[in-house]
């Protein structure tokens, strides 16, 4: 995966050598990007957050890099849950899955762009939806 800066229309446009897997096309989708068949590229314009969020997803799904996410510090990363590629695509399919990073437990009726849902398994503001989830870098 390689992005860059199209100052000419203020965009930011992200190639990857190969089709991507579903994750990582919802991901985009869900930051407002779309696909140009002619150019064979992902494409949005740029804003500080996009910019931030394809930074994130090369480092943490292509590049394997430890640098930390923004939404969590070092100590709360190191309690949270990894998951696997299978069950985010799966809740990405499904739409109405998600995962509590505490217990790892499944959460039925969660957005895909869910944030802290109470976690019925364990009762911690821990159940994210699977689009947030891979934005925080938590499949592994």
């Amino acid at each position: 995966m390689e992005y860059t800066l199209n100052n000419e229309l203020n965009g930011i446009e992200v190639v990857f050598a190969e089709k991507p897997d579903l994750v990582y096309r919802t991901a985009l989708k869900s930051l407002g990007f779309r696909w140009s068949r002619r150019k064979r590229l992902w494409y949005a314009k740029q804003s500080d957050f996009r910019l931030d969020s394809v930074k994130t997803l090369e480092d943490k799904f292509f590049n394997q890099k430890t640098e930390e996410t923004k939404l969590f510090n070092a100590d709360e990363r190191a309690d949270t849950m990894k998951f696997t590629i299978e069950e985010l695509e799966e809740a990405l399919q499904d739409g109405r899955t998600g995962f509590c990073i505490a217990c790892g437990c499944e959460a039925y009726g969660v957005e895909p762009d869910a944030t802290k849902y109470k976690c019925e398994d364990c009762g911690e503001n821990k159940v994210y939806g699977a689009e947030e989830i891979l934005i925080m870098g938590l499949a592994g």
